[in-house]
């Protein structure tokens, strides 16, 4: 095991694994199994579980369901948590009482080739006008800081470039995103955290 990154704050934790084990070893003392075909792919589920269950210990893996877009939640909703994995890392966010979200994103040009499918043309400008700051892999960045913001919301089909604006960007702090659900605009607080060629993006509240 090599956790790589955990923070602590009133009410939640978050957490960077780095996958260094095999299968044998993260299964190990774990009822959890997972069903992905990819072995790199399992091995990554198997990190973000083993993360998840560091960070909340009294959460019960028989309590853990998967909901309709896709994130796993506490049955009994009483540790909220969300969960992220790329190549080599797997990280968790949990909280009391907040609902979360986390991602995990290797720095690549994946992000940059479908970048006009999840911005928007202010966004686009954005990026333009801070291209020359030397914040590496932006594309990716803001990509994640979306996969956070949906996976806090926790309902499917979200047009990220629609319902989900990012104002500023940074690759250390807290960056203000402006959210679109239920016809009612929000204003959110992601937190960045860059690790080299690796983003973290999580959230715990709504501002």
């Amino acid at each position: 095991m090599a956790v790589i990154f955990n923070d602590t704050d009133t009410g939640f934790q978050v957490g960077i694994w780095q996958i260094l084990e095999d299968q044998a070893d993260l299964e190990s003392g774990m009822v959890y199994r997972s069903e992905a075909v990819n072995v790199e792919r399992r091995l990554q589920q198997l990190a973000s579980r083993n993360m998840l269950f560091l960070l909340a210990p009294e959460l019960d893996s028989n309590r853990i369901e998967i909901a309709p877009s896709g994130k796993p939640i506490d049955s009994l909703n009483r540790v909220m948590f969300s969960i992220s994995h790329t190549k080599g890392y797997a990280a968790a966010i949990a909280c009391n009482g907040m609902q979360t979200g986390i991602d995990i994103e290797l720095i690549s040009e994946r992000a940059s080739r479908i970048a006009p499918r999840f911005l928007n043309s202010n966004e686009l400008k954005l990026i333009e006008q801070i291209r020359n700051t030397g914040l590496y892999g932006i594309h990716t960045l803001c990509w994640s800081i979306k996969e956070t913001v949906y996976k806090w919301w926790g309902r499917p089909g979200i047009d990220f470039a629609r319902q989900i604006e990012i104002k500023e960007l940074k690759e250390e702090g807290n960056i203000e995103v402006c959210c679109m659900f239920d016809s009612f605009q929000r204003t959110c607080g992601v937190t960045v955290k860059r690790f080299n060629d690796l983003w973290l993006t999580y959230m715990k509240e709504m501002h």
